[in-house]
């Protein structure tokens, strides 16, 4: 399937998406409630999308001695990564493991976006082969601010992506060029099945910067 087929695909599924997140807005109310149902709604749409090769789980890191962080979204190969402790969709798991952390938002704010980064610069740290992502569904932040945070030039974050208006803003990656418009959920899905989530992956994989977004 070409890309611009894709772009009609990923669509409905963004549409899907939606729905089930306006069910969720007309039965809870609770922000903290909220919250966890988003990242369980985004998480089980993942699964539909990626190969069952790929685990997908929220976690932690732990590495010499220290647990860092819980990340809402761990993605990993099934096929190589050795699980220190897993309970249900629980993992905590080494760095060498993971492929993808992304952090989810019911509605990102500043504030939010700040711990994003911090939380997904100790990933970067720890294994530079990891691709990092910021989801939410809706956005309160300024796009200025967004690209300004992208564009630093040590920033963990590979794309930041809005579902409310099928927005993305990515880094910039070489080989992959997107029609006008494409989806933001399918910009995310075929970024790591075309990097990180290929059965031969680049240990020191990085996406080199670049100004870009839309």
């Amino acid at each position: 399937m070409d890309l611009e087929k894709k772009k009609v695909y990923y669509a409905s599924i963004e549409a899907e998406l939606r729905s089930r997140r306006q069910k969720l807005l007309s039965l809870a109310k609770n922000p903290k409630i909220l919250g966890d149902y988003y990242e369980d709604l985004f998480r089980d749409f993942l699964r539909s999308l990626i190969s069952e090769r790929y685990g997908i789980f929220h976690g932690g890191i732990y590495y010499e001695g220290n647990l860092f962080n819980e990340y809402d979204v761990i993605i990993v190969d099934t096929f190589e990564h050795h699980p220190i402790f897993r309970a249900g969709e629980l993992l905590i798991t080494d760095p060498k493991s993971i492929r993808t952390v992304i952090q989810v938002k019911g509605t990102l704010t500043k504030k939010g976006l700040e711990q994003s980064y911090k939380n997904l610069l100790s990933v970067r740290e720890l294994n530079e082969g990891i691709m990092c992502f910021v989801f939410c569904f809706t956005n309160e932040v300024n796009i200025k601010e967004i690209i300004k945070k992208l564009d630093e030039e040590n920033s963990p974050i590979h794309a930041l992506y809005v579902l409310e208006e099928s927005k993305y803003f990515s880094r910039g990656l070489k080989g992959i060029d997107f029609p006008k418009d494409f989806p933001a959920l399918g910009h995310m899905i075929e970024l790591m099945k075309n990097t990180v989530l290929k059965s031969a992956i680049k240990s020191k994989f990085r996406i080199y910067s670049s100004k870009s977004g839309i």
